[in-house]
């Protein structure tokens, strides 16, 4: 296992997220709903998988191969999370306005300059968390994303490649700030896997992570969806996270 250090703590830019698969979101409302979805993850993990995960830290093979079942534990439960938000056949335009009417009252009033680790560390997230209610509303797209990147994670960690686990790990219980240095280690190491061709059978095409000719188990268990490029049938695994992108990563 390998820990990630993290450096250059910058600012949530003002641009817009121009994926059609976020519709022209601003990069600021993505990451803040990234951060709700990390948190809530965190959560999860935190309540379910810790003791276990801590228990096997040092065993050889062993804790590969959990940190490989909870990785796939947290994509079908983020599965399950988009399912229910679907359930009410709304579009994902009326689901972003519902997340971010209901966040309204927990985003600090000036948000200027401010970061997704001061997002996390805020009384506003702090009290969600206390009410236990990190990730509600949070829009299926999301939940789905988290899906797809859970995937990609657990091929690298049974793959042996570096995946950012360990640093997550060490995080899963500290403050909100280091919960999300945890997320940015998964998500910067599945980019850098998929980049560079270390989750099998996965590539980047632009923002989206594809795949061709998946057996009918994987598109059910990952639900995923076909798209045309270049005339060639691929399944779309997950669309590019870049809300971390701020939090650099040294393998």
């Amino acid at each position: 296992m390998f820990l990630l250090c993290f450096f250059a703590l910058a600012q949530v830019g003002h641009s817009f997220h121009r994926s059609s698969h976020f519709g022209r979101r601003r990069a600021e409302e993505v990451a803040f709903a990234d951060t709700d979805l990390c948190l809530a993850i965190n959560e999860l993990v935190s309540d379910q998988y810790f003791e276990e995960l801590i228990e096997t830290i040092g065993e050889l093979g062993s804790n590969d191969k959990t940190e490989g079942e909870v990785a796939s534990a947290v994509g079908a439960w983020c599965h399950e999370r988009a399912a229910r938000r679907r359930l009410g056949e709304i579009s994902a335009q009326e689901e972003w306005q519902i997340y971010e009417s209901e966040m309204e009252s927990v985003k600090p009033g000036d948000r200027s300059g401010l970061t997704m680790r001061h997002w996390a560390n805020s009384t506003g997230f702090e009290n969600r968390r206390n009410q236990r209610r990190m990730g509600e509303n949070v829009p299926s797209t999301l939940w789905m994303q988290c899906v797809g990147y859970a995937y990609a994670a657990s091929k690298m960690i049974e793959a042996g490649q570096t995946n950012g686990a360990a640093s997550f790990i060490v995080n899963n219980r500290g403050l909100g700030g280091d919960r999300v240095n945890g997320c940015a280690a998964i998500v910067n190491s599945v980019n850098y896997g998929i980049d560079h061709g270390f989750v099998e059978g996965v590539a980047f095409n632009d923002d989206m992570a594809v795949m061709t000719l998946p057996d009918e188990g994987l598109v059910a268990q990952l639900g995923l969806q076909s798209v045309v490029l270049s005339a060639a049938t691929v399944y779309v695994v997950l669309h590019k996270c870049i809300s971390y992108t701020a939090l650099a990563a040294i393998v």
